[in-house]
């Protein structure tokens, strides 16, 4: 819905992340960051939790909070703001499926999206996960990778919402925001399946050049077979990136509250969900893309609430940097 150029309910949300990305990771700074890291967790002094900031576009896609417009800023203080506003053919869209406000929030559960007040899939995340993932960005050339990968976990002791209006269309009626002391991330609902409707177990193993293997059949021998594999290739310096941060496996596991993800058998950020999630998500696709009733929504309404129940096992392998010690696949932990 927005393009890579509306980052801004990002840079509010992590703007901790991006105060220590203006600057060179300075040893003098980085030695902050950890010391603040240390601190945060071993003592209840830190904490940074915001009131809700309401910021509106207009029917020309402009941004604006308490009145004030990205064109106002860059007229009176010469500070261009303007790469947030939207086109207007954006702004007519969401007009048109009614969608009248976006609220992201995020705090120690995870980073979570309400459309209208409804939950869609979000962002989960633990302490434990934030830390596996910040020893993991360095690895990857991640910008100031050392000092992002500390400042995360820090993201627990925070709670920011961003809501997002858009114009409402004559005659429709307003839809209300989320109660403000509603939770910031509203949890899966446990649900217990007895038996999965679809079990689904796959490895693919990839080498330097980013081709899969498949069951153990390289990717010669499969498009030889008639099976074409280019699809699931890798970019060679995506694998290069990973074999750089000594990256031998991922590990994707479907459960019924999201699908969970484990590198070198460590939990990281998940995608969690539940039936209001999916509900949520496949209205907000119909809606925006006019699809409405149509054969792909209903065949989406079908097929999404039965892979949530299934059993989905996912292995990604990724060649051993020369040196490391190889790390076996453990079995993903027990929900």
């Amino acid at each position: 819905m927005f393009s890579r150029r509306r980052t801004f309910t990002l840079v509010l949300i992590l703007v901790a992340i991006v105060l220590a990305g203006c600057a060179p990771a300075a040893p003098s700074m980085d030695k902050a960051v950890s010391e603040l890291a240390a601190y945060a967790e071993s003592s209840n002094r830190f904490a940074l939790k915001l009131p809700r900031l309401y910021v509106q576009y207009d029917n020309n896609g402009v941004l604006g909070v308490a009145g004030i417009t990205t064109n106002d800023v860059y007229r009176w203080f010469g500070i261009d703001l303007r790469m947030m506003n939207l086109q207007p053919w954006v702004i007519q869209n969401l007009v048109r499926a009614n969608i009248q406000h976006i609220e992201i929030t995020e705090s120690a559960d995870g980073l979570a999206i309400y459309v209208n007040g409804e939950p869609l899939p979000y962002i989960a995340w633990d302490g434990e996960s934030l830390a596996n993932l910040g020893q993991i960005l360095p690895g990857l050339g991640v910008p100031y990778g050392e000092i992002v990968g500390k400042v995360l976990p820090l993201i627990r002791f925070t709670q920011l919402s961003l809501v997002v209006q858009f114009p409402v269309a004559p005659g429709r009626e307003l839809i209300p925001f989320r109660d403000p002391n509603a939770p910031p991330v509203v949890a899966p609902r446990a649900r217990m399946v007895e038996e999965p409707p679809a079990v689904v177990r796959l490895e693919i193993a990839y080498d330097e050049e980013g081709m899969p293997s498949i069951l153990g059949i390289n990717a010669r021998t499969l498009m030889a077979l008639g099976v074409d594999v280019r699809p699931l290739a890798l970019n060679r310096a995506l694998i290069r990136s990973l074999m750089q941060a000594n990256v031998q496996h991922v590990h994707f596991v479907n459960r019924p509250d999201g699908i969970h993800i484990f590198v070198n058998n460590q939990p990281i950020p998940y995608v969690a969900w539940d039936d209001e999630h999916v509900n949520t998500a496949l209205e907000l696709y119909a809606q925006v893309s006019g699809l409405g009733n149509s054969p792909v929504v209903r065949l989406l309404t079908q097929l999404l609430p039965m892979m949530r129940a299934s059993e989905i096992d996912v292995l990604l392998r990724f060649p051993v940097p020369e040196g490391a010690q190889p790390i076996p696949v453990l079995e993903a932990p027990a929900q």
